[in-house]
């Protein structure tokens, strides 16, 4: 997918990002979440942020996935995301 499709419609990418996210937690004991305005578009990337959805998550826990994540988009041929985490 190139940069410009992956800019032009950020919200499918968000939606897909959102079931990559929810795939890896499966055997977790927190979700990681997408907030409904969690993203935005800087220069020639979008930029997704993750929050757990519990207090107490690790935040390298809480990174490893988010770098796993990435993973999967780029082997998907979608360049140009990141997403970043958002602890409380």
């Amino acid at each position: 997918m190139t940069t410009a499709a992956v800019l032009d419609n950020p919200a499918a990418i968000v939606r897909r990002v959102q079931t990559i996210l929810d795939s890896l937690c499966k055997r977790k004991s927190y979700r990681l979440r997408i907030p409904k305005d969690g993203y935005r578009i800087l220069e020639h990337y979008l930029i997704i942020s993750a929050r757990p959805n519990r207090a107490g998550v690790r935040a390298y826990d809480h990174v490893e996935l988010l770098s796993a994540a990435e993973k999967q988009l780029r082997r998907q041929g979608i360049e140009n995301v990141v997403l970043v985490p958002v602890l409380e």
